[in-house]
């Protein structure tokens, strides 16, 4: 329920509040949050994706009244923070994600299907973490080779090594379309396409 409150607070279009806090509190805890291009408030801080055209990266930090207060253009105005400041922070803060695969989440016996699902330790908008180098450089170091995002939600990715599945790019896109019309709350929506991930540049590319 908790989760529940600070999700619709994200996606009210009433974000002009100001939260009491300081410059330096903001740049400590930011974080990247995805969200699709079309869903983003009004007066929100964005920033396009490189290789992820219907994403939009915003962000979010930790405040008295939520730890994921979004960061809107009013706040940072106020704090004089540049959208630079903001995207070195994030880059350079502390992070927490988890990568587990299909079978420890759901604890049945390991079959070694080579499915990873990426999020954060609270499972809450943890897509975001897919967008930070030290985890692209820490996915390319432990899969060494290239591997597909799959937007499960704004709280997840899947993430597949390329060449331990055999499907198509077709239809790993159906599988997302799937996933999003019968098991994702539409406000939890992020994508309906497929990114693959070169680990040697670590560059994001859509591919359906």
């Amino acid at each position: 329920m908790k989760n529940e409150k600070m999700l619709m607070a994200l996606t009210d279009n009433d974000i002009e509040f100001l939260p009491q806090t300081t410059k330096q509190n903001i740049l400590n805890t930011v974080m990247p949050v995805l969200l699709p291009q079309n869903a983003v408030q009004k007066g929100r801080v964005q920033i396009p994706v490189r290789g992820m055209d219907d994403i939009a990266l915003t962000f979010v930090f930790c405040s008295e009244e939520s730890p994921y207060t979004p960061i809107t253009q009013a706040l940072i105005k106020v704090y004089d923070i540049s959208q630079s400041e903001l995207c070195k922070s994030m880059n350079e803060n502390p992070c927490s994600y988890t990568l587990q695969t299909i079978d420890e989440m759901t604890g049945f016996p390991d079959k070694g299907f080579p499915i990873y699902v990426l999020t954060n330790p609270e499972n809450f908008l943890g897509a975001g973490g897919i967008v930070l180098p030290s985890v692209l450089t820490q996915l390319s170091d432990f899969f060494m080779q290239d591997f597909y995002i799959l937007p499960s939600s704004i709280h997840e990715v899947v993430v597949i090594p390329v060449d331990r599945i055999n499907y198509t790019p077709e239809q790993l896109a159906r599988i997302v379309d799937n996933t999003n019309r019968y098991f994702v709350r539409k406000l939890d929506v992020l994508s309906a396409h497929v990114y693959r991930v070169d680990y040697k540049t670590h560059e994001i590319m859509t591919i359906h």
